[in-house]
């Protein structure tokens, strides 16, 4: 079993480290490249020597395939005193179940008059073809066209910037709201325009057009190459150039402007300027609105506006996002060593015939095409962001090599440790509707608490609804199959955690503090999006208690996590279906409920069922013994 993977990753290193010799565009490149291909066939070139030597095939002798050890004797086995009984499973009391039905019943009430079913920044009025239409009609205006060699790659731009967050702790959420869409980066399309073929000057050019609604294009940038000839324009000249171009964008006068900065930029053939202006027609309590222009040559390249940020709170911003940094870091640390442990775990006990291969042969090709339907409905997102430094072939090979191991080696992963979780839970129970309805109110229960803990305090940033599904080739499908894709992960997840206390704790008979394992994972779910460490460890603590809280009182009904997770997922992408920040949403969102909820339910089916499908590696006559 071990020459396949050491063919494979002998392979799989000579790709990646040969892709630069071969994006290389040096002189003589191609002595290195044929050296590379030459080295690389060494290893079948020694098998096709001694074929030729040998004038036939045959097979190895059995001291080449160590087929001259023999393993020793297995010593006599020892016998082992008998373990201390574990721990069963108690019911789940008739006081807890009606209490757990309550509480669902609550938390759907809190869910419903507290939940945030609005989002702070305004919708996306323009779908992907009226975008398209906008920066084309944008480009004829200024006369400029687009060679037929040209890509026009489209792709969807909506997140929380820092900007953002500056102006909504400082000014309010009115002067937010006003000022998304201009000065603060709101929800926009990107329409970029860009060359993969020719000499490496020729693709360093492009347009790069933002449209934001269907009268608004906030911003067009045309980037050219530093080389490209141009006009040396003194001050006065390039300043004249770009008050007039402010003065076109935006309706800005001279009068309205003041000026903060004219830096001039040498390149080898021409002298770009970037100007910066306040905007005296905007007031801010603190910052300072702006407006920039650069200068490339004799072309007005780019005009955009934005909002100048206080170095103090700049600094403080920056010390906060090295923490969230930090944080992630340890946090994603984390989670791979308890998933690589797990594997491992997972591993041996197959070996030993204590897992559910049917589980993982099963879970493992669904997860592995889900995925992969994901990557390429993603494609025109990822083709978007593709630098024109470098060929085309060679970034698309990457991106598929990269995107198909990584999907493999997720889904292999997944369905490992979901095949040990299924052989090694009590996650039986009986297929009731009762049963049903309290896994679903496990799950609205834990969305009604995190809506009130977060009802009463003051936001520090504006939320964001979800556009990413637009950026896909069917956008009606991506959110389901993101939806799905995050159930799945969460689910893992959690059930790792509980089985792993299971077993440390057998059966929660003994050491008992290995329960901490879910205070940590807490922690690291809480994920790093705080002001400091203090919150950090406040929210993560209380939510470990939470989950250890669950964990010790509905020990009984642990196998009801795949529905309560459904659940509580579902409920958030019908708050993101009502939001409506895009046309279609409501259609989106809308059929992306039902992913959590009927892979759920499938898989809660699957794991209350009976585990006997675990493969032996041992002979027949010792699985009868």
């Amino acid at each position: 079993g071990l020459l396949p993977a050491i063919v494979l990753h002998f392979a799989f290193d000579v790709v990646w480290f040969a892709i630069p010799l071969f994006v290389s565009e040096a002189p003589g490149v191609w002595v290195d490249q044929v050296l590379v291909v030459l080295l690389t066939l060494v290893p079948l070139g020694a098998i096709g020597w001694v074929r030729w030597r040998s004038r036939e095939w045959s097979a190895l002798a059995p001291d080449k395939l160590n087929g001259a050890w023999n393993p020793p004797a297995a010593p006599e086995p020892e016998v082992e005193a008998e373990a201390p009984p574990v721990a069963s499973v108690p019911v789940l009391s008739p006081v807890l179940r009606n209490g757990l039905l309550l509480g669902g019943v609550a938390g759907l009430a809190v869910w419903i008059l507290l939940g945030k079913f609005q989002t702070d920044v305004p919708a996306l009025e323009v779908d992907r073809e009226q975008a398209v239409r906008i920066a084309r009609k944008t480009l004829e205006e200024k006369g400029v066209r687009i060679p037929p060699s040209w890509r026009e790659m489209v792709s969807v731009r909506g997140g929380a910037t820092r900007t953002g967050r500056f102006v909504w702790q400082t000014a309010g959420r009115e002067t937010h709201e006003k000022l998304t869409g201009s000065y603060v980066p709101g929800a926009r399309w990107r329409i970029r325009y860009a060359t993969f073929e020719g000499s490496v000057e020729d693709r360093a050019e492009e347009y790069r057009v933002i449209v934001a609604g269907s009268d608004t294009v906030p911003r067009v940038i045309h980037r050219l190459p530093e080389a490209r000839e141009g006009e040396v324009l003194s001050e006065e000249e390039a300043r004249s150039k770009a008050q007039a171009g402010v003065a076109a964008r935006f309706g800005l006068r001279p009068g309205d402007l003041e000026e903060v900065s004219a830096d001039p930029s040498q390149r080898p053939a021409r002298r770009d300027w970037t100007f910066v202006f306040a905007d005296r027609t905007r007031s801010l309590p603190r910052g300072e609105a702006r407006v920039a222009a650069v200068v490339a040559g004799d072309e007005v390249s780019d005009v955009y506006r934005l909002v100048h940020l206080p170095e103090d709170w700049e600094r403080d911003e920056r010390s906060r996002s090295s923490l969230v940094r930090i944080l992630g870091i340890i946090g994603g640390i984390l989670l791979a060593l308890g998933a690589l442990a797990a594997a491992v775990v997972a591993v041996v006990s197959w070996s030993r015939s204590k897992f559910s291969a049917r589980t993982f042969f099963w879970l493992a090709p669904i997860l592995f095409l889900l995925q992969l339907a994901a990557f390429f409905n993603g494609w025109p997102a990822m083709i978007s962001n593709l630098t024109t430094a470098q060929p085309l072939s060679h970034q698309l090979l990457g991106l598929i090599a990269g995107g198909f191991i990584g999907i493999l080696l997720l889904s292999l992963l997944l369905a490992l440790l979901f095949g040990w979780v299924k052989a090694s839970g009590r996650w039986g129970g009986e297929s009731t509707g009762r049963r049903i309805a309290l896994g679903l109110a496990l799950g609205v229960v834990a969305k009604g608490l995190q809506v009130l803990a977060t009802a009463f305090t003051s936001a520090r940033a504006p939320a964001w609804p979800e556009f990413g599904g637009l950026d896909n080739v069917l956008p009606v499908f991506g959110p389901l199959i993101q939806s799905i894709t995050q159930y799945f992960m969460l689910l893992c997840v959690l059930l790792v955690a509980v089985s792993l206390v299971e077993v440390l704790t057998r059966g929660w008979s003994r050491r008992r503090y290995a329960a901490g394992l879910l205070i940590l994972l807490g922690l690291v779910v809480q994920g790093p999006d705080v002001e400091g460490v203090g919150e950090w460890l406040l929210k993560g603590l209380l939510l470990g208690a939470a989950l250890l809280a669950a964990y010790v009182y509905l020990r009984a009904e642990a196998g009801l996590i795949p529905l309560a997770l459904a659940s509580y997922l579902a409920l958030g992408l019908i708050q993101q279906a009502v939001d409506q920040p895009y046309g279609g949403a409501l259609l989106h969102h809308g059929l992306a409920t039902a992913g959590p909820l009927i892979a759920g339910w499938l898989f809660w089916r699957h794991l209350g069922g009976p585990a006997k499908e675990s493969i032996s590696q041992a002979p027949p006559s010792e699985q009868q013994a």
